[in-house]
This record gives C-alpha cells, sequence and structure tokens, in this order.
C-alpha cells in the first residue's frame, strides 16, 4: 500500500491519505508521512468529506479512534508496516462497519489483492457495530472477505 491509509464511505466514495515511507526517508515537518496529520489535512478538510455530515471534529487522531469510524459506518484502513532502513512486517489495521453497502463491497473486492497481500505480515481485522463494539475479528484479510463479503450471498 502506498499511502498510509483509506476510507471508504457507504456510498463507495474512497479517501486515500498520506504516503507510506521508511523512518529514515521521513521529513519530520511533512504531515503526509504520518496517519493523524495526513487523515485530517486530507479527509477531513476536504469538502466531499465534510457534506457527509459525520461530526468528526478537526483534531480528530484515526490512530487513537479508528472505531469511530466504523461505527459511523466507514471502512478504515490504517498501514501501520513499520521499518527504518528496511520495511518490517507488513502490518494493517482494518476496521469494517457491521453492515457493509453494496458500493463498500465492490470497492473492496477491487482491492482484495492488495490488502490480502498483508496477510503475509500482520492483519488486524475488525468489525465495529454502532456502539464501537468489536463484534466480530479476523486474523487474515482472507478470512474477512469470504465470511463477510463473499459467504453472505451478496456477492459472487
Amino acid at each position: 500500500m502506498k499511502e498510509l491509509g483509506f476510507i471508504i464511505t457507504k456510498d463507495g466514495e474512497e479517501f486515500c491519505f498520506g504516503e507510506y515511507h521508511l523512518y529514515s526517508e521521513r521529513e519530520n515537518d511533512n504531515k503526509h508521512y504520518y496517519h493523524t496529520p495526513s487523515f485530517q489535512e486530507e479527509v477531513l478538510k476536504n469538502e466531499e468529506f465534510q457534506k457527509l455530515n459525520l461530526n468528526i471534529p478537526m483534531d480528530f487522531e484515526i490512530s487513537h479512534h479508528p472505531k469511530t469510524l466504523a461505527s459511523k459506518g466507514l471502512v478504515v484502513a490504517l498501514n501501520q508496516t513499520a521499518g527504518t532502513y528496511t520495511k518490517g512486517v507488513p502490518t494493517l489495521l482494518f476496521l469494517s462497519p457491521e453492515e457493509l453497502s453494496e458500493k463498500q463491497k465492490e470497492i473492496l473486492l477491487e482491492k482484495e489483492e492488495e490488502l490480502t497481500s498483508f496477510d503475509s505480515g500482520l492483519s488486524y481485522v475488525y468489525v465495529i457495530d454502532e456502539e464501537e463494539k468489536e463484534v466480530r475479528q479476523y486474523d487474515f484479510m482472507e478470512d474477512y472477505f469470504n465470511q463477510e463479503i463473499k459467504e453472505k450471498g451478496k456477492v459472487h
């Protein structure tokens, strides 16, 4: 994943943010190299995102509260692969609302190969309800795709 993360809305609009770089390549003052400031700049300030009226404050810290976004019906993916001079273990934090829209499923299926590639490292995959509680957890993105999207009989 070349970005630090993305959000997918119920209507299938995708908001990517940040740029993945090794720590040794990052400039400390570049907001696009860190999850929260890039999310605030590139997503929260985006007019199209603001039209969703989700009441997310401009100082929202996505790294600390991704469940909040999933509870509002958004798919959230954060590339958390570490590494100073070489990439470390590929790591993905992925949160899904309990009910996915058909548009979200379509976008996710387009990204399936990219997202399941994290299964060679670490995938933290959670399905979140409207009260910000985990209702299901998966160890692999492949399991999430099979059980949450494909096996529910809505996408074949």
